[in-house]
């Protein structure tokens, strides 16, 4: 375990119960949401990859237009 994560632990165990409770509950479904985007992105990843070389060909061929973000 981390350090920052120790300290985490130790300074939300000094807290109310109920506000311990309502952080448990914060963390697990953020760690829920990480495990489920890892999982998506394990699946898909190859969608990526084809998605890449295909926009990498298309820009060989000139088919592509250069933008600045703020033109997006």
């Amino acid at each position: 375990m981390t350090a920052e994560l120790v300290e985490a632990f130790e300074k939300a165990e000094s807290l109310p119960l109920d506000l311990q409770k309502i952080i448990a509950e914060n963390w697990l479904s953020d760690i829920n949401s990480e495990l489920g985007f890892d999982e998506t992105l394990e699946r898909t990843s190859y969608k990526l990859e084809n998605i890449a070389k295909r926009v990498g060909e298309e820009h060989k061929m000139g088919l592509t237009i250069e933008m600045n973000l703020d033109e997006i």
